[in-house]
């Protein structure tokens, strides 16, 4: 919503491009690859959006109007570019569990995942939130795009309330890559570790097949991946390198991030078992900075770390660049999922959003969550130019119109 023409200073993310919203006419960095059509729709919103500008500087009903004019030019685009809008959910697709899947099913994800990995690197706008990360690297390919936009917005969407909602719009805009450029039929499964607790590292997850596993774990000192569909399998970010993954059943050993961990003997399986599902489940009725904080953990050797650092140091265990292994996306699948089984347990919990916009891992015991400024569900969610311009709300529902899937509720053993 257009509140007033001070909201606006300096480039904005725009229908997977960026304005520059003082400047008439300059729509910069995406535009390259947009069609005739596109480039238009996009001009004339762009001009109306500055008419509204000038209605919204003179007093009451001319600010109203600009508020009118600019949804009307939203409106408009969005329903032939198809960025988000309004739209109705009646039948949800279901995400799986990966032990729910079919030998074939199994077998068809990881063809989808290897296809990303062997096209070309496509359009990508960075935000350059997160400093210090390496350039577009030209020779990348597809699925390392979406391993530098997690890079790119690093910063922004970790450790702060952005870092739910970003990530269940990541996950999606992903799946949507495989389905559109590698004909997958199928859609992301997750991984729930909780029937893993008991003995981690015979996860089917973990298997050695060419076809359907994500491979076991290397040895030092690279720890390279040397069997399943993945062995050998190269990731252009930081540089280029052979996917590697490690298991340390106690991460917390050693320190990496700037506090330090209370519990250093911890075992990572003891954060996810059901019971710790359960628990995060059924608390914090109301309370989303509770439930993101619980998640992450008291000093971070939450539910979400411990997955993440038990395979210290391969690339899952890197906060930046851990997309690389494809096993991210089925953790953070079950991460989005005990969030959408939160968000349902009652109103009062699917309404429920907050947190700060600064992560700030200095004072991270006060601010888990994200320091000030805060954030609501107005917030828009930075894409790295993989997706048109969304919003925080527009992901709150898994069910929302924008989003439409469920999970399933997999009671099967490890």
């Amino acid at each position: 919503m257009l509140r007033s023409s001070n909201d606006f200073h300096g480039p904005q993310p725009y229908l997977g491009g960026w304005f520059e919203p003082n400047v008439p006419g300059v729509i910069i960095a995406a535009a390259a690859h947009w069609g005739p059509r596109r480039r238009l729709l996009v001009d004339i919103h762009h001009h109306l959006y500055l008419f509204s500008i000038q209605l919204s500087r003179t007093p009451n009903s001319y600010y109203h109007a600009s508020r009118f004019v600019f949804t009307a030019a939203t409106a408009l685009v969005s329903s032939v570019l198809g960025s988000p809008v309004a739209r109705s959910c009646s039948s949800p697709y279901t995400r799986k569990e990966w032990r729910e899947l079919s030998t074939t099913e199994q077998t068809q994800f990881i063809t989808a995942l290897k296809c990303l990995g062997e096209l070309p690197h496509s359009t990508l706008v960075p935000t350059n939130y997160t400093a210090g990360i390496v350039s577009v690297n030209p020779s990348s390919s597809r699925y390392d795009d979406f391993v530098y936009a997690h890079m790119d917005t690093n910063v922004k969407d970790h450790f702060t309330g952005l870092f739910l909602p970003w990530h269940r719009w990541y996950l999606t805009a992903f799946e949507k890559e495989l389905r559109t450029q590698c004909d997958y039929t199928g859609y992301l499964p997750y991984w729930d570790w909780s029937l893993d607790s008991g003995n981690v590292v015979a996860s089917p997850v973990f298997s050695s097949s060419t076809t359907t596993g994500f491979g076991s774990f290397g040895v030092a000192p690279g720890y390279q991946v040397t069997d399943g569909a993945f062995a050998t399998v190269q990731r252009a970010y930081p540089t280029p390198h052979v996917i590697a993954r490690n298991f340390k059943a106690k991460p917390f050993e050693e320190q990496v991030f700037p506090f330090e961990f209370t519990t250093p003997d911890l075992l990572a399986a003891d954060t996810f078992t059901p019971a710790k599902i359960t628990e995060i489940v059924n608390g914090f009725s109301g309370d989303f900075i509770g439930f993101a904080a619980h998640m992450d953990g008291v000093r971070a050797q939450g539910m979400h770390n411990a997955a993440h650092l038990m395979t210290r140091p391969g690339d899952l265990s890197n906060p930046s660049h851990s997309p690389n292994d494809p096993l991210f996306f089925l953790h953070h699948a079950n991460l989005d999922r005990i969030w959408d089984k939160w968000q349902r347990k009652s109103t009062a919990n699917s309404a429920a959003y907050g947190g700060g916009s600064v992560q700030d891992l200095a004072a991270y015991d006060t601010y888990p969550v994200g320091a000030p400024p805060n954030v609501d569900t107005t917030w828009a969610l930075p894409t790295s130019g993989l997706d048109s311009a969304l919003t925080v709300s527009d992901v709150m529902s898994t069910t929302g119109g924008y989003l439409c899937f469920v999970y399933s509720e997999f009671t099967g053993s490890a």
